[in-house]
């Protein structure tokens, strides 16, 4: 089928506006350093990655999997790329509902995100991070069951206001690592741990009366981020599907 003259040219257009508006949004050619904070940070969930958080930018580079998730305000739109296949897959926040595979629910049959967070009166220091004790409560409407215990959620742990330490369940988050609600938002569904306002840095719980780790921070330092580290290469693909960047093809 052959295209009018005006046809193409319209079709030409919307092409060069979409690569225009990804390489503004992803590709800034001097974007100002910023004040941020680089985490080593190990969970069940993505392996290993180290995330660097500035106010305005995220970025994770996963080992294990080989991509490179960024993000940046105001829209925090999801790209993630894979620098062995060239490649990047965009979606929105609101529709990303973080890696595919290996979480938190699909390892322990738990559906943490209809949990609440209940801060306590617990403080410890995480890598030189200050931190304090949440414990995930399962809201009253919630009718997930674990599958390794049978109850429900796991409102057991809280007896009151106490903290039954003998289900060893803890959920510690920064402090002082101050940043905005959608960078935690995407770190919370990278972990599938629940979603506060404080970037999560260690997850403690009780699985066949054994204690596991589910969220561990290796390192946190502070550093100066060139915006230039939160770029997206030039010249990579658009992949239709997250799992087009991870699958091997061989």
């Amino acid at each position: 089928m052959l295209l009018s003259r005006t046809s193409g040219r319209c079709l030409l257009s919307a092409v060069i506006l979409g690569a225009v508006q990804f390489s503004a949004s992803f590709c800034p050619a001097q974007a100002a350093d910023e004040k941020g904070f680089v985490l080593k940070q190990f969970s069940q969930s993505v392996g290993h990655q180290t995330v660097y958080l500035t106010p305005t930018r995220l970025k994770a580079v996963s080992a294990e999997q080989g991509t490179v998730t960024v993000a940046r305000a105001p829209a925090w739109d999801i790209v993630i790329y894979s620098p062995t296949r060239k490649a990047y897959f965009q979606t929105p926040l609101a529709r990303w509902k973080g890696p595919p595979l290996h979480t938190i629910m699909m390892l322990y049959g738990l559906d943490v995100s209809s949990f609440e967070l209940r801060k306590l009166n617990r403080h410890s220091l995480i890598c030189g991070q200050r931190a304090t004790l949440y414990l995930p409560v399962a809201r009253a409407s919630s009718k997930n069951t674990s599958k390794a215990t049978g109850e429900t959620g796991i409102t057991s742990i809280l007896q009151g206001d106490q903290y039954n330490a003998s289900r060893c369940h803890e959920f510690w988050c920064a402090d002082d690592v101050a940043v905005p609600k959608e960078a935690v938002q995407i770190l919370s569904k990278m972990y599938a741990v629940t979603a506060g306002d404080k970037v999560p840095l260690k997850l403690v719980f009780l699985e066949n009366s054994a204690t596991k780790t589910g969220l561990q921070t290796l390192s946190c330092k502070e550093a100066r981020l060139p915006g230039s580290d939160f770029a997206v290469p030039a010249g990579y693909k658009k992949a239709a599907r997250y799992e087009d960047l991870v699958v091997d093809l061989d």
